[in-house]
């Protein structure tokens, strides 16, 4: 089941494995991609349509956390950084 995030810089994330959302500090969950994407909508001044599909993945692959571009590509998180910190901390 996937989980939908917003941190408190207003980053949004799809996180595709299991996480404890109340170790997430200043993060927003949300019940599906689409009420993220609104709330995401409301930051910007993109639709939800245009912001469709640039949600940040994340996922845990053989015991190492990821983000995913959009082409797919797997790009290992600093394991120096619990996913908890990527998540709530997560700045560009």
């Amino acid at each position: 089941m996937s989980l939908f995030i917003m941190n408190k810089f207003g980053h949004y994330f799809v996180v595709e494995s299991t996480i404890d959302t109340s170790k997430l500090d200043g993060c927003s969950c949300f019940d599906s991609l689409n009420a993220l994407l609104e709330a995401a909508a409301l930051n910007t001044e993109c639709s939800v349509e245009e912001l469709n599909g640039s949600e940040i993945r994340v996922l845990q692959h053989e015991d190492v956390w990821h983000e995913s571009t959009h082409r797919g590509e797997l790009i290992p998180i600093d394991d120096t950084l619990s996913i908890y910190d990527f998540l709530s901390e997560y700045e560009c």
